[in-house]
């Protein structure tokens, strides 16, 4: 029997639980701070199917201990900003050799982990991307999801990387390909510039808006300009790393079989799954609705997001003007600088980003995602 443990009861943790469930062969502890809302039952429902269908956890506490020293494979589904805290809190309590992996890997985890890895022998994996579609309806009690068809892992130590994603395969019933190297998984182009993107084209406008929109399902072609503008940037970066194999970064006019800006637009437009989850707006007292400065957009995808991704062009001395644009009007929006005149990032040492953990050469990429 395989012990797992899922962090964070939240969209895409409380559908891993009903995933893993599936697996008679493994025993599923949650670790969640809200351990006390977890219902005994709770509903799953497929968001294209409409396939309904319920399960119970094995064990929901909040207790770090209780959780962890008997794991054998955890899955970290928390927001970026929340993965220092975690490992601090949990390092005393994973046991040698434990996998611990996290969904999805961007946001600086790797990192955070340095201890962990070179001192306890911990297996450190992170998903490209999310497994799923997922949207809690009534916490600890339903779930909607929609499940993907494969996702893709890499390791620290890279070596693992065939094994792990046998083992995370038969867990959660689905492919998942091994990666040459954690860099493909950090510079993922996913949230880190989709998001940023599209807030910059809703909110760096200067709109006013009486309502909510949308995110996807009213994406427009300013969002699709800075996101692939952003894509192209990223790729330059992979493409100075002559000696890692960077080739699983997909560009996103393949991974969304698009060619250009409109194209992108209506894609973005037309994914089912997507395309009712509204924007993060709060309603003030007069009626207008307001960026939410508290949602996981802005907190995870600039400072553990596109800025990490910045910082490594910085590394490799690759010009990012998107990047540069986005991050300009996220300082005016949070009244805080993170560029210099010079577009260069300040040295912020509290902050996710390679410089801060002795990564400030190419030399030093290689150095932490070879081996």
């Amino acid at each position: 029997m395989k012990n797992v443990c899922i962090v964070g009861g939240g969209n895409i943790g409380t559908a891993m639980c009903y995933y893993v469930k599936q697996n008679q062969n493994c025993h599923l502890t949650l670790l969640c701070s809200d351990s006390n809302k977890i219902s005994d039952v709770i509903e799953y429902q497929d968001r294209v199917t409409d396939f309904h269908d319920e399960f119970s956890i094995d064990k929901v506490t909040s207790d770090y201990k209780e959780a962890l020293d008997c794991a054998d494979v955890i899955f970290v589904t928390l927001p970026s900003f929340l993965t220092g805290d975690f490992i601090k809190k949990s390092e005393p309590f994973i046991k040698p050799g434990a996998r611990l992996g996290f969904v999805p890997g961007s946001g600086g985890a790797e990192f955070y982990c340095d201890k962990l890895i070179k001192e306890d022998g911990i297996i450190v994996f992170g998903l490209d991307r999310v497994p799923c579609v997922s949207r809690v309806s009534q916490y600890g009690k339903k779930v909607e999801a929609s499940k993907k068809n494969s996702i893709r892992c890499a390791t620290i130590p890279r070596k693992k990387r065939y094994e792990i994603s046998n083992e995370i395969s038969d867990i959660l019933h689905m492919e998942c390909k091994p990666l040459d190297n954690y860099l493909i998984v950090t510079f993922t182009p996913s949230n880190p510039i989709v998001h940023t993107s599209r807030l910059y084209s809703i909110f760096g406008q200067g709109k006013n808006l009486n309502e909510n929109i949308y995110f996807y399902g009213t994406w427009d072609n300013v969002a699709s300009e800075y996101l692939l503008g952003c894509d192209k940037e990223l790729h330059k970066i992979c493409n100075t790393l002559k000696e890692l194999d960077m080739d699983g970064v997909i560009p996103l006019t393949t991974h969304y079989e698009v060619s250009n800006v409109e194209e992108l637009t209506k894609k973005m437009r037309s994914i089912k799954t997507m395309n009712t989850i509204l924007s993060p707006f709060v309603k003030d007292k007069n009626g207008e609705y307001l960026p939410d400065y508290d949602s996981r957009y802005f907190k995870e995808d600039f400072v553990f997001g596109i800025m990490i991704l910045k910082a490594f062009a910085q590394i490799v001395n690759i010009e990012t003007p998107y990047m540069n644009n986005i991050v300009n009007w996220f300082e005016e929006f949070s009244n805080e600088k993170y560029l210099d005149q010079n577009n260069n990032l300040i040295h912020k040492k509290d902050e996710p980003w390679p410089n801060n953990f002795g990564i400030k050469t190419i030399e030093d990429i290689y150095t932490f995602y070879k081996d």
